[in-house]
């Protein structure tokens, strides 16, 4: 999913988050990797050593672990790598989010 651009995360990928305590969000990925992302952490309650399962446009919950929290942002890491193909799509789904 990729917000409108009259949302103030326009361009940025958007995504579900349930945090260990079953509450769900809705969140904006800043940034990506094959082995987590940079989350806007506002509003979910997250805190380091959290288990939480994020999901990404397409794809099944993606269970991961809050490594930091700075801020309004947050660091996850996947429990599973990514696979280069589905890497690839939603860092081009990022890329286009981007450039609109």
């Amino acid at each position: 999913m990729i917000l409108p651009d009259d949302h103030a995360g326009a361009g940025k990928l958007k995504a579900k988050l349930r945090n260990s305590r079953g509450g769900m969000s809705d969140i904006v990925i800043h940034d990506l990797s094959a082995a987590g992302c940079m989350v806007d952490a506002r509003g979910t309650g997250l805190r380091v050593d959290d288990r939480v399962l994020l999901k990404l446009q397409g794809l099944e919950f993606q269970p991961a672990y809050v490594l930091w929290k700075e801020d309004d942002n947050a660091g996850l890491t996947f429990e599973r790598i990514l696979s280069e193909s589905v890497y690839e799509h939603l860092q081009n789904q990022l890329a286009m989010a981007k450039a609109a």
